[in-house]
């Protein structure tokens, strides 16, 4: 189970440093290319969250993923069109314990079957026609800042360390 743990956390944050990696420059040409390509200027409908489909996620499928940018203290990786995108009922990286009264809280409920710190979160990633993540950051990108919440529309999968990842084709900013 730690072993498990400490691959799935390393899954998680190595793409989001970087590995000191250099990052190219991308025109702006190019960068307002993707965003015109891939911003929503409406929000997708049948929302769901990552606790949502979490348990009954055993294929792929198309989804609208609702949720928060975190989960993790650097919810970024440094020069590529990807995030950590967190269930909006988790609780702030650093938070000790997630308290509340809610008898119906789903983040709760999902701690109760599943204690894993990715559970409750995905990975989203942005692709080219080749299927390589973007070499552009994605704050940059879609002027994106950690907490706020976005919608995410692609195909969500569990891979092989159990992590949902989301190659997106759209992304919806709530401002």
């Amino acid at each position: 189970m730690r072993i498990g743990l400490l691959l799935a956390t390393a899954f998680l944050v190595l793409p989001v440093l970087g590995c000191g990696e250099n990052i190219p420059s991308v025109p702006d040409a190019v960068v307002s290319g993707h965003r015109d390509r891939l911003l929503l200027t409406a929000e997708p409908e049948d929302l769901v969250t990552v606790l949502d489909i979490r348990e009954s996620l055993k294929e792929p499928r198309e989804v609208a993923l609702v949720g928060t940018i975190g989960g993790m203290k650097n919810p970024w990786t440094n020069g590529k069109a990807q995030f950590v995108l967190a269930d909006p009922t988790a609780p702030p990286p650093g938070e000790a314990e997630h308290e509340c009264t809610n008898p119906g809280c789903k983040f709760c409920a999902a701690k109760k079957k599943k204690d894993d710190p990715i559970y409750a979160v995905a990975v989203v990633e942005f692709v080219d026609a080749a299927g390589k993540i973007l070499p552009i950051d994605a704050r940059r990108l879609f002027d994106l800042k950690a907490d706020q919440t976005v919608v995410v529309r692609g195909q969500a999968r569990v891979n092989e360390v159990g992590c949902m990842v989301v190659q997106a084709d759209g992304i919806y900013v709530r401002r």
